[in-house]
């Protein structure tokens, strides 16, 4: 593969992982649509990124990142006083999303509640699961899950479910979430489940449980 060919391959990568992550609020910033924080999008090192502009608030997220270009149209790195202790931090946030807890269940095969392999389909299924449930899930901290936001995935999920049924396919992908991030805490990238008062369920008097 050319270079041009893997650059472009990376980029479309990229834009549908990020498809349901951010939203355009105004020119230049976007909003997580699961944290809700905002982000600008500038290329560091030559490649493109996301910065957090440390705020829910547009108006300050303005304010961040007129001074961050202004920054930039000086000569000077925008992004520097962050770098130095950048690295450490994303160390200790990165094993808490919800993306980390997904990737490691489908590396370690999706193991079942007593840490057992899984038969072959429902395996193949689990981490079809992972692939469906990634694009929406994979920057969002475990501690920000609300019933909200996983009506909020509901409500975009159900329209883009080609076979079967859609609540129910929804339930079985989010079943697969737990599932990821029970395992997770197994294996210590998490101290504890999300809502521990219960999930949603969509599918009208569905009482299947794995």
């Amino acid at each position: 593969m050319s270079i041009i060919a893997a650059d472009q391959a990376e980029s479309a990568e990229e834009s549908r992982e990020s498809k349901y992550q951010y939203e355009r609020e105004a020119e230049g910033i976007f909003r997580h649509t699961g944290t809700r924080w905002l982000h600008e999008r500038p290329t560091i090192n030559g490649k493109r990124t996301w910065r957090t502009l440390e705020t829910k608030n547009l108006k300050f997220a303005k304010e961040t990142y007129r001074k961050r270009r202004s920054a930039e149209d000086r000569g000077e790195n925008p992004y520097a006083e962050e770098q130095g202790s950048a690295a450490d931090e994303e160390k200790k946030k990165a094993a808490s999303l919800v993306g980390d807890a997904l990737r490691r269940y489908a590396e370690d095969d999706c193991p079942d509640r007593n840490r057992k392999t899984r038969p072959p389909l429902m395996l193949g299924a689990e981490k079809a699961n992972v692939q469906a449930l990634l694009p929406f899930w994979a920057d969002v901290d475990p501690d920000d899950i609300t019933i909200a936001l996983c009506d909020k995935y509901h409500d975009i999920a159900v329209k883009e479910v080609i076979r079967g049924e859609g609540d129910r396919t929804v339930d079985l992908r989010l079943n697969t979430m737990r599932n990821a991030l029970r395992w997770a805490c197994r294996c210590e990238l998490m101290k504890h489940m999300p809502l521990p008062e219960g999930w949603p369920r969509y599918h009208i008097g569905s009482a299947v449980h794995h």
